[in-house]
């Protein structure tokens, strides 16, 4: 993670996701109701494992990493955690409004669940291969306990 860095990983967990849900959704818009083209159905399936598979190596791990050195050490474990359960408390309202959202708007729920943006890319940390924690300046009176 430290020879590419935690934003080009995360930038390209992000765009992955994105590309794997403009094939799934083509693929559910064009042959899941129908259910004919195996292959076309393959594809979708397949792009559901890649989706898990960039998510997991770009957004999952350099995200909790980031989000680790993110704090000073004296809050790590109160900002870390807030950061989990933020994510966590996302994925529960993604989750309870998507079988919902199928019923109603079948695929075109892909086009309407937000992802994030290219500008929080842009205000992400460039310290390429150093802990985030270690540039803050030690006792800065600004840096206060959760």
């Amino acid at each position: 993670m430290d020879r590419f860095g935690r934003k080009p990983l995360m930038i390209f967990g992000v765009a992955g996701c994105c590309v794997c849900l403009c094939v799934e959704a083509a693929m559910v818009a064009l042959y899941a109701d129908e259910g004919t083209n195996k292959a076309g159905l393959a594809v979708g399936v397949a792009a559901f494992y890649v989706f898990l598979l960039v998510y997991s190596f770009g957004v999952d791990v350099a995200g909790v990493v980031f989000y680790s050195e993110l704090f000073p050490n004296h809050i790590r474990s109160k900002g870390v955690s807030l950061c989990m359960v933020s994510i966590a408390l996302t994925d529960l309202v993604y989750l309870q409004a998507t079988s919902s959202a199928f019923a109603n708007i079948g695929w075109k729920f892909f086009l309407v669940s937000r992802s994030p943006s290219p500008h929080s890319f842009r205000t992400a940390s460039r310290h390429r291969g150093n802990l985030l924690s270690l540039l803050s300046v030690p006792n800065d009176p600004k840096l206060t306990a959760i």
